[in-house]
């Protein structure tokens, strides 16, 4: 699938008054920010405005929407907008000072309902005259009502120049609530892979210039098929950082894998942080048994025998568990 064509089939859709929200989707480092830069770029180039908000862990609820809202609304006076009278309480949430002396919204009714509508008649007023794209990163961090603010929005937006776009890793503990969204069958979803040999190459030829094929095949390779990852080692090569083809491929672990790792590690308890430390001394090879009649005991015997029964061997070919695949 050509990722940027699906990008421009979105702004045009919006564009033209049929937005709604996207996710994109895929693990630490594969390109998600990049793509949203894109669509951005595309956004912009077809006219619409852009506001981006960005979501963090152990922030308040709703904060990606609110930070892109406030950059929307700016000076802009509610009173302008009688259609907002019934619903400015709710939009308080997300809106400083934009509560005022509203009435609060009937008992009972669910208050993210309630600002969902209030949100779609703010971007109602807010697009009359141009589209918007608002953006959202990072949305593994939200809460649920977030996300659930987002499924009122997907079901609203459609038939307005509205497009809400988010990223959200789905290999963290926390990507459980963001993929909820992916499940909403009015939300259009990217699932972005890592990039092929060719392509890396293509960045590490473009960041860095003049290479050997060798040193270009080399670094490709280490790479992992994540672009982040190519371009520093990329970078490393070009401003002399790395003195030599091993060092490029094997010495030096770009930073932004180490904050991969280093985040994914911090996810872990110390049983399996002491298991990896032992695995990662050990090898691929290394087969872990726990003593019979006690799942978890931490006094483990290890073995360096290969073991050949199906989903217990390691390699470096393994996409997910025993430390094979990309981070």
């Amino acid at each position: 699938m050509d990722e940027l064509a699906v990008l421009h089939r979105w702004v045009t859709a919006t564009a033209h008054g049929n937005g709604g929200v996207v996710l994109v989707v895929g693990e630490t480092g594969v390109g998600k920010s990049r793509l949203l830069a894109e669509l951005t770029a595309q956004a912009r180039r077809a006219g619409l405005r852009v506001f981006c908000g960005r979501a963090t862990d152990a922030a308040g609820a709703y904060r990606p929407v609110a930070e892109a809202l406030l950059q929307a609304v700016g000076d802009m006076d509610p009173d302008a907008v009688p259609g907002l009278r019934p619903f400015r309480a709710a939009l308080g949430r997300v809106v400083p000072g934009w509560a005022g002396d509203s009435i609060e919204p009937e008992p009972g009714l669910d208050p993210v309902l309630v600002l969902g509508e209030g949100v779609v008649r703010l971007l109602r007023a807010l697009t009359a005259d141009a589209g918007c794209l608002i953006v959202l990163e990072d949305l593994q961090c939200v809460d649920a009502d977030t996300i659930a603010l987002l499924e009122h929005l997907a079901v609203r937006l459609r038939g307005l120049p509205v497009l809400v776009a988010g990223a959200a890793r789905d290999d963290e503990a926390g990507s459980l609530v963001a993929l909820r969204l992916a499940r909403v069958p009015p939300v259009a979803t990217l699932r972005v892979e890592g990039l092929a040999r060719g392509d890396l190459a293509s960045i590490i030829v473009a960041r860095a210039g003049g290479l050997a094929p060798e040193v270009v095949d080399a670094l490709a390779d280490r790479a992992g098929g994540l672009p982040v990852v190519a371009e520093e080692l990329a970078d490393a090569w070009a401003t002399g950082t790395s003195t030599s083809l091993v060092a490029a491929v094997s010495a030096t672990v770009p930073r932004a894998l180490a904050q991969i790792v280093d985040r994914r590690l911090g996810t872990l308890s110390p049983l399996q942080q002491q298991i990896l430390a032992v695995a990662a001394v050990g090898g691929t090879n290394l087969i872990g048994r726990c003593s019979p009649g006690s799942p978890g005991n931490p006094r483990t015997r290890f073995s360096r025998r290969p073991d050949t029964r199906p989903g217990l061997a390691c390699s470096r070919r393994t996409k997910a568990g025993c430390g094979g695949g990309r981070s």
